[in-house]
């Protein structure tokens, strides 16, 4: 069983040690040791604490690791005073002690960086992967609402299929709804070597005429097949 910090005297020599590095009387060793190294952080002066504040929680320590009652911080002794004054009471930390703990310290600071990176990284990680599924999600279903669309519009012409040089149209004019807008078809067909489309029909039967009639132009020559498209273009209604 983990014992408590030792008091050998009266609870006031101590209460500014306790105060000191905000904890309670009675707690265990480890939980000393812990409250120091994070109130050593935070009045570190490289952290931009104050040094006398550092001194205090550094002090702070010392009584409570040592077991021994102050009524005042005591000060951190070099190696040659803490040799000197070793028979006399008990040992105090000596600077080369305070100096590895404040690498420690530091260590920990890094370390605590190096997490929070990562912590950012991942929710931005996450972040964007939610991104993807729902940008993929909707395109599914938009995919799926276009050939529900078409299946209807082939059903209600008597059709279960396109004919050859027909595809369906997408509107893209100002102010039509995606999804809402009518079914449209258009003729499309290779001509002089690029791929030509007819005017927009809203009927297949159209756009297969437009198909027949510009298939039969080409027989002549492409010149001919593409005026034919342009006057197709022309006529159709706005």
């Amino acid at each position: 069983m983990a014992s408590v910090v030792p008091n050998k005297t009266g609870s006031s020599d101590v209460a500014w040690c306790f105060e000191t590095l905000g904890l309670q009387r009675g707690a265990l060793p480890a939980e000393v040791r812990r409250s120091y190294l994070e109130r050593a952080r935070e009045t570190h002066p490289d952290k931009g604490g104050s040094p006398a504040e550092f001194r205090r929680v550094v002090d702070a320590f010392n009584v409570l690791a040592n077991g021994e009652a102050s009524a005042a911080p005591i000060k951190v002794t070099s190696p040659r005073k803490a040799n000197a004054n070793a028979a006399s009471g008990p040992r105090r930390f000596t600077l080369d002690e305070v100096s590895r703990l404040a690498e420690q310290l530091r260590q920990m600071n890094m370390d605590k960086c190096r997490a929070e990176r990562a912590a950012v990284a991942e929710r931005h990680a996450c972040r964007e992967e939610r991104r993807r599924r729902s940008q993929q999600s909707a395109l599914r279903q938009r995919t799926q609402q276009e050939a529900d669309r078409l299946r209807q519009s082939l059903r209600s012409q008597g059709r279960s299929d396109l004919p050859p040089g027909v595809e369906p149209h997408t509107s893209s004019s100002a102010g039509v709804t995606p999804g809402r807008s009518p079914v449209l078809f258009r003729a499309t067909l290779d001509v002089a070597g690029k791929a030509q489309c007819g005017p927009p029909r809203s009927s297949v039967a159209e756009a297969e005429s437009d198909f027949l009639r510009v298939e039969k132009a080409k027989q002549h020559c492409d010149d001919t097949a593409l005026r034919a498209l342009e006057r197709l273009r022309r006529e159709a209604p706005r």
